[in-house]
């Protein structure tokens, strides 16, 4: 594999550890009853809704959350908050 095939899979492989980390702080995020988690969480629960192209886009959006500010929270927060936006709900 050439190095810059690698990035994806590295992207994937940090959040995917990041969300480990993170999850008691996840948890406990989603259990003060976010408004904008719930509604992008309600998206994936759709018929359909967790398309390949769905999917990797919110797993960008996690990546470029959590490169930013450094919270598996934060990052879950702003790319639920993005498929809330795209699915035409408020999100904030």
């Amino acid at each position: 594999m050439e190095p810059r095939s690698l990035e994806p899979v590295l992207k994937r492989s940090m959040a995917g550890l990041a969300l480990r980390e993170g999850s008691p702080t996840i948890v406990a995020h989603l259990s003060e009853g976010c408004p904008t988690c719930a509604e992008g969480l309600r998206f994936f629960h759709r018929p359909g809704a967790a398309s390949p192209t769905v999917l990797e886009q919110f797993e960008r959006d996690f990546a470029i959350g959590l490169a930013g500010s450094g919270s598996p929270a934060r990052a879950l927060h702003s790319a639920l908050a993005e498929i809330a936006l795209r699915t035409g709900k408020r999100a904030g």
